[in-house]
């Protein structure tokens, strides 16, 4: 599948919109410390337990986008296993995701080009490439191609399924990638 991404900021702030809709229906809001290993701050988590993922939107960072598998309940912190960071408008490449069009159905899909990092030693882009196992596709812009991870349209009625499916996978891997790491190690 051959896909390009949105630059038009109007589209992506209505696309964006439609993504937190579906993410946040049915959800439990929760107040947690979302943390990084640049530390923690103070967030409103929404719990969904049908996928089994948390989501948090930023309040002043309006593209700021987190996700993670650990129920809030009563923990102090939570982590974060993926983010869906992305420009306002135009093409940057510096963020982990972005909205791109199919060119013939015309049907724009969230993804994400692996960007797993966290500080944390062996977990990268590499690693998350090398144990993915979910659908890919091929972004294009101007001359520049790069591969993507498809994770859904946030327009269909999957997509709370489909991204909690990457979210999962993201943990998946980010573990394979630790233990790899601590075998290396011993």
């Amino acid at each position: 599948m051959e896909l390009y991404p949105i630059t038009n900021a109007e589209l992506i702030k209505d696309t964006h919109r439609k993504m937190k809709i579906k993410l946040l229906n049915r959800g439990i809001c929760m107040r947690v410390r979302t943390g990084s290993q640049a530390g923690s701050s103070p967030q409103i988590a929404v719990w969904n337990d049908n996928t089994k993922i948390w989501c948090c939107f930023g309040l002043y960072a309006p593209f700021w986008c987190s996700f993670g598998v650990d129920h809030p309940g009563n923990r102090e912190q939570v982590n974060i296993i993926c983010q869906t960071n992305m420009a306002r408008e135009g093409y940057n490449r510096r963020h982990g995701a972005l909205f791109a069009r199919e060119k013939d159905s015309r049907e724009i899909y969230l993804v994400h080009r692996g960007k797993i990092g966290g500080g944390r030693p062996n977990i990268c882009k590499t690693g998350f490439w090398r144990h993915y196992q979910g659908e890919s596709a091929t972004t294009v812009y101007g001359y520049t191609e790069e591969k993507v991870a498809v994770i859904g349209s946030p327009s269909s009625s999957s997509f709370p399924k489909d991204m909690a499916r990457f979210v999962h996978e993201t943990a998946r891997i980010k573990e394979v990638l630790a233990n790899e790491y601590t075998a290396i190690d011993m």
